[in-house]
């Protein structure tokens, strides 16, 4: 299974075999083609977990995943970073949370596939991630870290209080180098080494 060189017709033979891990391995070799992944989208969770994070899988397959009962086969489709961008703004906009929008861990991970594949479609959902909530939390924090998230967007929490958004703000190659001077003077030590960093 670890031979780059296998044909498809070998993966064919191969996702038929009863071991779970052997069909899992199909699925993620860089030669199965979307007839073998569609064989393969009808078995165990497992397995199906690992199809909906395949990029070359079909977007009919990935689409009838994102309606599936158990949440994790949603989240996967929506890690897919190779996912049809329509699907991918319709996970990134689904609810979530009690008391309005927030953002929950398919919302984020919708939004970061769609930076990878068309980052100009993503933006309007950076902005959302960053208004909710109004504090501070992780989910904020990881959208700052992100290195295709734009500079406009940094500028507005870096004299944030909570000292992981300057300092992820501080990393990042996107921060404008007037804001990261000022953040070499932070009271944070990590935060000044980190924007020293990103000025070399």
């Amino acid at each position: 299974m670890e031979n780059p060189n296998l044909s498809s017709l070998d993966l064919r033979e191969l996702a038929n075999s009863e071991h779970t891990a052997v069909k899992t391995k199909v699925v993620r070799h860089p030669n199965v083609d979307g007839s073998i992944l569609a064989k393969l989208a009808h078995d165990k969770l497992i397995v199906r977990l690992a199809v909906a994070k395949n990029p070359k899988t079909p977007a009919e397959i990935l689409t009838r995943f994102t309606e599936h009962p158990d949440r994790r086969l949603p989240l996967a489709v929506a890690q897919n970073p190779g996912a049809p961008k329509d699907l991918l703004i319709q996970l990134a906009t689904q609810p979530g949370g009690r008391g309005g929008f927030h953002f929950n861990p398919l919302n984020l991970a919708a939004v970061k596939s769609l930076l990878t594949q068309e980052p100009e479609a993503a933006i309007h959902f950076l902005a959302r991630c960053l208004k909710f909530p109004a504090r501070p939390s992780f989910s904020r924090f990881l959208v700052l870290m992100n290195p295709d998230i734009p500079s406009s967007f940094l500028a507005r929490y870096y004299k944030s209080w909570f000292c992981p958004e300057r300092y992820a703000i501080a990393q990042n190659p996107n921060t404008e180098r007037d804001i990261c001077q000022q953040l070499t003077q932070d009271a944070n030590s990590i935060v000044r080494a980190a924007a020293w960093d990103t000025l070399k």
